[in-house]
């Protein structure tokens, strides 16, 4: 089994803690997040406080994620494990942008 040294389990936690915080408070607080996450006003406080080692379930990732449509969790996650998420909207102007300049390159050589 891999170790992890204590300052990178450190960074983790108050990470994952601080975007908890910011996606509680995104979502309308948290009698609102437990609402959406039908869990009680306690235990979302548990998840966004970093003197708590409750740490906020997949779950309720999702359904806070979807409430707010910002990936705050998601993205915090990928950064800690050295990846980005992408937009697919922007993706796909991108995408759509670079067969334009390509049509238009082969139609300048043409």
């Amino acid at each position: 089994m891999a170790t992890i040294n204590r300052a990178a389990s450190e960074e983790w936690f108050h990470r994952i803690k601080s975007a908890t915080r910011d996606l509680v408070r995104l979502c309308g607080g948290v009698v609102r997040a437990g609402e959406i996450t039908n869990t009680s006003k306690s235990e979302v406080s548990r998840w966004q406080s970093a003197n708590d080692t409750d740490i906020i379930p997949i779950s309720a990732v999702l359904a806070l994620q979807a409430e707010c449509g910002v990936p705050m969790i998601t993205t915090v996650m990928a950064d800690l494990e050295g990846r980005r998420l992408s937009d697919p909207e922007s993706e796909g102007i991108a995408a759509s942008t670079s067969c334009f300049r390509t049509h238009h390159a082969e139609f300048l050589r043409a």
